[in-house]
């Protein structure tokens, strides 16, 4: 017998936003700078990482996940993040009140296997620093120049207003971050939602392809001078004749006509054909008696 296939211990992922509203009317927001050694790398973003099974132990399992509690998994995860990425310790109380933020596009485990937790405090908490395990995943200095230091070399603060238009913010944050000043009445350029929004897809244009008959109307001769001819003569008339032709012709290749009756030409015989104007006698010589 095959041995069954051992379940990976990882199962989801999850981010935790650590929000300081001090009364300056800016909020301000904990984050570090990405390293090359994990996905989305040189990216900013807060804490964050995968969600192990052996956590995901709680009063809510669901059934797709064979009883596993995900909800106390991604909670418990974000929590314990937070303290090895930036040595910030949360207390009970914060804990319970974890905001709950919406999940955009960029992970990796999509929206049913992601959450986005946030922590909004009114003083700045300590900030130690990464833990040595965790240095790895976070690049030194990486925030010089944006936002304010937070005081251990390794994360900084940053209007949340000021990171969202940024291209190095990592894709993931933007939809969480706007829901929050969005629910926290906080005003903010509203062109960030727009750049929320995917873009739209334009159906090419397809031309129509030329008809045949237009080429065939460019390139037909020009019709005879009828103005060589003397006027009533035969040649005029067969002239005439045939430039209407011609010209019924085209309309019928271009679909303008119904295809008529074809246009008799006067036979050498002189008879006239029906509908055609008689054509003009040439006058006969009367033989001179005697000769």
């Amino acid at each position: 017998m095959g041995k069954s296939k051992k379940p990976s211990k990882f199962i989801g992922s999850c981010g935790i936003y650590v929000i300081v509203e001090c009364g300056d009317g800016i909020p301000w927001l904990l984050v570090h700078r990405r390293s090359s050694q994990v996905s989305e790398k040189n990216m900013i973003a807060g804490p964050g990482g995968i969600v192990e099974r052996h956590l995901c132990v709680g009063p809510q399992p669901l059934q797709e996940l064979g009883g596993l509690d995900f909800e106390a998994g991604a909670k418990a995860t974000a929590v314990n993040e937070l303290r090895e990425e930036t040595g910030v310790l949360l207390d009970a109380t914060a804990i319970a009140q974890l905001r709950v933020l919406p999940v955009g596009e960029g992970t990796y485990w999509g929206e049913k296997l992601h959450r986005n937790y946030c922590c909004v405090l009114s003083e700045f908490p300590k900030v130690t620093g990464p833990e040595k395990a965790s240095r790895h995943e976070i690049v030194q200095n990486g925030m010089n120049g944006i936002g304010k230091p937070a005081g251990d070399g390794w994360n900084g603060w940053v209007d949340v207003r000021e990171l969202l238009p940024r291209i190095d913010c990592m894709k993931g944050c933007r939809v969480p971050l706007v829901h929050y000043l969005i629910e926290s009445n906080i005003e903010f350029d509203p062109s960030l939602i727009e750049s929320l929004k995917p873009a739209p897809v334009v159906a090419p244009v397809r031309m129509p392809a030329p008809r045949l008959a237009a080429s065939i109307l460019i390139a037909r001769p020009a019709a005879p001078n009828i103005g060589l001819a003397a006027p009533g003569s035969i040649a005029a008339l067969r002239a005439a004749q045939l430039a209407a032709s011609m010209a019924q012709l085209a309309a019928r290749q271009a679909g303008s006509l119904p295809a008529p009756a074809p246009v008799p030409i006067p036979a050498r015989s002189g008879r006239v054909p029906l509908g055609c104007p008689p054509l003009p006698q040439e006058p006969l010589l009367k033989r001179p008696r005697g000769i």
